[in-house]
């Protein structure tokens, strides 16, 4: 069966499979940056929602929040490079 395969076949059959490659190469870069997108915008809206409710606090309940705000802040430094020392 593949003994009659001319060149121009197998160049073919390697482009189809090139786009196949970066045809999924593509869809996980989207759905990658589509994660990455979702997580930043709930991010964002967190530190806005935790901003308001420290606007609202009294000075030690403050101090608190902005002391864990930190340690959080930290520790997700600590874990996107952990070969640094925060």
């Amino acid at each position: 069966m593949f003994e009659n395969i001319t060149e121009f076949d197998r160049f073919e059959l390697d482009h189809k499979k090139d786009n196949f490659e970066e045809i999924k190469r593509v869809r996980s870069t989207k759905a990658f940056f589509k994660i990455l997108m979702n997580l930043l915008t709930s991010t964002v809206y967190k530190w806005k929602r935790c901003n308001e409710e420290l606007s609202q606090l009294g000075p030690r309940n403050k101090f608190l929040l902005e002391k864990n705000l930190m340690h959080t802040k930290k520790t997700i430094q600590r874990n996107a490079n952990p070969n640094t020392n925060i």
